[in-house]
């Protein structure tokens, strides 16, 4: 499991959410709810997204088990469905 995505994988696929979101996404959002509630709502997301992976790192380190995934993540906390409930939301976002 270990080193199963390279470097390329990873510049693509975050050149991915850049473009979608960077480019494509913020800018319409700005537009439709103004400049005072684009920023107020960014910064509120960042500060959910900054929260979500501090639980994340948490729970890596409570388990104390090689975590390679999000899956696999899933599957500890949650078991075999939690490890399904997350491939079905990687592959829908």
């Amino acid at each position: 499991m270990a080193g199963s995505v390279g470097f390329i994988q990873t510049c693509f696929s975050m050149m991915k959410v850049f473009i979608g979101i960077g480019i494509l996404a913020t800018p319409a959002t700005f537009n439709h709810i103004g400049l005072v509630g684009g920023i107020l709502g960014l910064v509120i997301i960042g500060l959910i997204n900054g929260y979500t992976m501090k639980l994340q790192i948490a729970s890596k380190l409570k388990l104390k088990k090689p975590i390679y995934s999000y899956s696999d993540l899933g599957e500890f906390a949650l078991g075999y469905k939690g490890r399904v409930i997350v491939d079905i939301c990687m592959v829908v976002s």
